[in-house]
């Protein structure tokens, strides 16, 4: 593992554990097992890292679903993964901690600025993956219209579900109305 990927492991920990506001250079520091003044060396403050961190988080969502995309053969079950990985699986990392909930905001505008970026690239992958069942008819731009939907509403989601069991009815809904529009 290279450095950078260690201190954006041990900064995605950090985050997910104490939230953006408690998170502290120092914390990081620790966990990833270096100095502040190495840390430093490398972002210039917890602004920086917590965007490297974001998006980090976000590419290492892409190559989750790439790995286990293969034998997913419905758009059923592609979309179900891609809301595991992109969905499910973060709002239950960060139920664990009360305080990281200032997370799903982006914190500040810097964080929030990257959170529509990875929203802009979960569009495009969720287009890509579900690109093998789409119809001649439809135009390219109005898919990614539907796929950019879909991903801001089901990320939405984690800001205001009370609980996983919500979580997972409100995915449901949205996905089989999601479904729906592409099989009409």
């Amino acid at each position: 593992m290279d450095r950078k990927t260690q201190l954006l492991d041990a900064a995605a920990k950090v985050f997910f554990k104490y939230g953006a506001s408690k998170a502290r250079f120092g914390d990081i520091a620790k966990e990833a097992g270096v100095s502040r003044p190495t840390l430093y060396a490398a972002f210039e403050d917890k602004d920086a890292i917590m965007v490297a961190t974001i998006h980090y988080v976000s590419r290492k969502f892409v190559l989750a679903i790439n790995d286990q995309i293969a034998d997913k053969v419905t758009m059923e079950d592609r979309l179900a993964l891609f809301t595991r990985i992109t969905v499910v699986e973060p709002y239950q990392l960060i139920q664990k901690s009360k305080d990281a909930a200032d997370i799903l905001t982006g914190y500040n505008e810097a964080g929030r600025q990257a959170i529509r970026e990875t929203l802009e690239l979960k569009s495009i992958l969720l287009m890509e993956i579900l690109a093998p069942f789409f119809n001649d008819v439809k135009e390219l731009d109005v898919i990614l219209e539907q796929c950019r939907t879909f991903v801001h509403s089901s990320s939405g989601l984690k800001n205001t579900v009370a609980n996983d069991d919500e979580l997972q009815k409100r995915i449901a809904v949205l996905s089989e109305i999601f479904l729906y529009k592409f099989n009409n």
